[in-house]
């Protein structure tokens, strides 16, 4: 997540905390028992496989979310019981939140009009960014 859209998320009202997740004593910060999900933006497979045991255990009802590159990442995470998603939006992570948006059930007419917002946005900005196009 980058800083702005974790700004963003909090003017919105959404309980959103940035940090390492592999560092433990943030979930003491993030109340975890309190949270029904988790979102990881950077997948670092071979944290999230020694520290899913641990998660299960102690947070049995958390459902992991986590943005890879590719199918064989998701596979690897999808193999821990994460909710893996390969990105490839503009703006890059917007499919992530959308699936995370649907799983705390915002309709998928809201999602769809929201990502269509941040798509139009997203495509301006490097409009201008990349000037005309020329045709031949």
């Amino acid at each position: 997540m980058r800083h702005d859209q974790f700004i963003q998320a909090n003017a919105n009202g959404y309980p959103v905390i940035f940090g390492d997740v592999a560092d433990l004593r943030l979930k003491k910060t993030l109340e975890m028992a309190k949270r029904a999900t988790l979102v990881l933006t950077i997948a670092r497979y071979e944290i999230s496989r020694e520290l899913t045991p641990l998660v299960q255990e102690r947070y049995p009802n958390l459902t992991r979310f986590v943005a890879v590159d590719n199918e064989k990442e998701q596979q690897k995470f999808e193999s821990l019981g994460m909710k893996a998603i390969v990105t490839r939006s503009v703006p890059k992570g917007i499919d992530l939140a959308a699936l995370v948006l649907m799983e705390h059930k915002i309709s998928g007419d809201k999602v769809q009009k929201w990502m269509q917002q941040e798509q139009n946005e997203a495509l301006a900005a490097l409009s201008t960014q990349v000037g005309p196009v020329a045709t031949v």
